[in-house]
């Protein structure tokens, strides 16, 4: 293990509350693994930059050195659509929610317009049917006659050009004949072609490849985390494993395997002989060393998650409904009842000495509930796509990592906001 490391977890044991139940929490991103998978990707007019949008944000690949690391900008949603003003100041980006961002790549100004209604609270990018599908900057006086049907959404308020020309946003969901980004490079010979994990990059008059971009990474399905190896590890819904470096986040190395097998029923095993399982649409039992059985909840119960703590005094029930349950193992009497994710509550985790409960929501939530009396700790949307999987740090109790469909993991601090 590195010294780096080493003096991490240290550093991470010291601010572990010493009574989680009476400090104030916040969720504190520290790493994001994987560029996740790529959907729009648009040259900038002087031909120099290419930015990719996808499931994680955009990222921004240097044309004069396709081997540097590219510039990496969360845009709170999945980006589906991308389009530079003329003068290249700013940069559309249409998102999975509908949504569309004018944003300056050097992050000094952004403004956000909604279209075709309220943005929902929580989004995903699984949801496609309000996806914002084409961007575009427009003069002010751009006539709604001369717009593809059905027609678009143009922004009330303008942004300025480096050229000094007013210009107002056109966002659509969804467009007939929607035009298409053009693929070849302004003023150059390059052109890309977009696969959801590589973009290629070819020059059109020799028909040479120059490039292959293909650090984007499918649906996370699990992760772990290997702090001996200074290693994280995400499994793919394809199967496909790779392995991050802790400390910079680049990809180690990646190796191709077998799709996971989906459980129909959910059930864990814990300590002292204790085995909690659910069927599909059964009840939930309790089974103890001694063979002695206990309905938990009746059928259905409509568990999609399952955790013991450490000693297997209790047990922590995640629905597909979004509420989170915690029984008394000994008794098998419910503690907890809450409800905290908008759909499936899809892993659970104890931390910080089975203090806390961390859960991971069908809704990009990442929660932290108290399991004795319920109470909401603290949130944050880990990701853009449902999260999928959670893990601890074995070293550090208050460092968690999640992994979502939005093809990253992300490393995240627990820790108090006093």
């Amino acid at each position: 293990m590195s010294v780096m490391i080493r003096a991490l977890i240290m550093l991470l044991a010291a601010l572990v509350p010493a009574r989680a139940q009476d400090t104030p929490l916040v969720i504190v991103p520290q790493m994001r693994y994987g560029l996740g998978h790529a959907y729009a990707a648009v040259w900038s007019p002087d031909g120099e930059r290419l930015v990719v949008g996808g499931s994680a944000g955009i990222a921004v690949f240097d044309a004069n050195d396709w081997s540097a690391p590219p510039d990496v900008a969360s845009m709170g949603y999945g980006v589906t659509a991308l389009a530079f003003s003329p003068a290249g100041t700013w940069l559309a980006v249409g998102r999975a929610d509908g949504t569309a961002l004018a944003t300056r790549l050097d992050g000094t100004e952004s403004q956000l317009y909604t279209v075709g209604g309220p943005t929902p609270e929580r989004g995903a990018m699984r949801n496609f049917n309000v996806a914002a599908r084409y961007v575009a900057f427009v003069p002010p006086d751009t006539s709604f006659d001369s717009l593809p049907q059905p027609q678009p959404v143009l922004s009330e308020q303008t942004v300025t050009d480096g050229s000094g020309d007013e210009l107002r946003l056109l966002v659509a969901v969804f467009m007939e004949d929607m035009p298409e980004v053009s693929p070849v490079q302004p003023g150059g010979t390059l052109a890309f072609s977009i696969e959801p994990l590589a973009v290629t990059i070819r020059d059109r008059e020799t028909g040479e490849t120059v490039a292959v971009l293909d650090d984007f990474t499918g649906p996370v399905e699990s992760v772990a985390l290997d702090p001996d190896a200074g290693v994280l590890e995400t499994r793919t819904t394809s199967g496909e494993v790779i392995r991050y470096d802790v400390e910079t986040g680049e990809i180690a190395d990646r190796s191709a395997g077998t799709p996971p097998e989906l459980p129909v029923d959910v059930a864990v095993d814990g300590p002292n002989g204790l085995h909690a399982a659910a069927q599909a649409r059964g009840p939930l039992v309790l089974t103890r060393a001694d063979g002695s059985r206990v309905e938990l909840i009746a059928e259905p119960a409509d568990v999609r998650s399952l955790a013991f703590d450490s000693t297997g005094a209790r047990l922590a029930v995640g629905q597909r409904t979004g509420t989170l349950w915690v029984f008394d193992a000994a008794s098998g009497d419910a503690i907890v009842s809450r409800y905290r994710h908008f759909g499936h509550i899809v892993d659970i985790l104890w931390i910080m000495d089975d203090s806390l409960i961390v859960t991971a929501g069908e809704d990009t939530m990442m929660m932290i509930t108290d399991p004795v009396d319920g109470a909401e700790r603290a949130r944050v949307q880990a990701h853009n796509d449902v999260v999928t999987s959670l893990a601890i740090h074995p070293q550090a109790p208050n460092l968690v990592v999640s992994g979502s469909l939005d093809g990253t993991a992300a490393l995240w601090l627990i820790e108090s906001s006093e």
